[in-house]
């Protein structure tokens, strides 16, 4: 009898041996699991849209631009700053045409709380001003959006609380951008949404900066060119 137990337990200790072994063996055919994803580097400082910012002004002198009305000698670049004398009045104009876009500067009047102001889409010139579409740069107008010169759309005097509200003194920076798509015009001051407007009828041309009676200054001019519309399948 305890011959037959010693065989049991025999037979019991290799069958466990034998299970053990299949089991390993099991495991090692099973597909070894994935590594780690990597984690995503991090965008780059200032967002995912800000190389796509260029300047406007090379900070060093006028080459990309035109003087207009008035001589050269009103504008002057100063340390990255476009300074202007304001009189007589002109504008300086942007040897290259633009579409579809944003516009990013930043503008004050370093003595009285002048008249100024940004001209897009630029075409013929008249007696006085082009024909273009003006952003407001005027101190207490600012952002306002119109046309001059016979463009033909509906000026829009922007909200005047908001634009109140926004505004910082005329002798400090005020930020400006404007979004133009396909003649339509969006004008934000110091990041508040201040006037939106319909399409006018010009759609493409040079920008200007205004000289218009006040010494004024501009700085931190960048565009961002937008894709043109997706046009549809006929």
């Amino acid at each position: 009898m305890k011959h037959w137990k010693s065989i049991s337990c025999v037979a019991l200790l290799a069958a466990m041996v034998i299970c053990g072994t299949s089991m390993a063996a099991l495991q090692a055919t099973k597909s070894p699991k994935p590594a780690p994803k990597a984690a995503p580097k991090p965008a780059p400082k200032g967002g995912s849209d800000a190389a796509k910012f260029v300047p406007l002004c090379n900070g060093k002198d006028f080459s990309e631009f035109t003087p207009r009305k008035a001589p050269a000698s009103i504008w002057t670049l100063k340390d990255g700053v476009i300074q202007c004398k304001g009189k007589p009045f002109g504008w300086l104009e942007t040897k290259k045409s633009y579409r579809n876009y944003v516009l990013k500067l930043e503008m004050r009047y370093p003595k009285e709380a002048g008249n100024s102001g940004i001209f897009l889409h630029i075409g013929k010139i008249g007696k006085k001003w082009p024909k273009c579409i003006e952003v407001q740069g005027k101190f207490v107008d600012m952002c306002k959006i119109f046309g001059l010169g016979g463009t033909k759309g509906t000026a829009v005097p922007g909200d005047a609380k908001a634009r109140t509200k926004a505004q910082k003194k005329h002798t400090e920076w005020n930020a400006i951008e404007i979004t133009v798509k396909d003649g339509a015009i969006t004008a934000t001051l110091n990041g508040t949404l201040i006037g939106q407007s319909k399409p006018f009828d010009i759609t493409e041309g040079p920008i200007g900066l205004q000289s218009e009676g006040a010494p004024v200054e501009f700085r931190k001019l960048q565009i961002k060119e937008l894709p043109a519309p997706k046009t549809a399948k006929k």
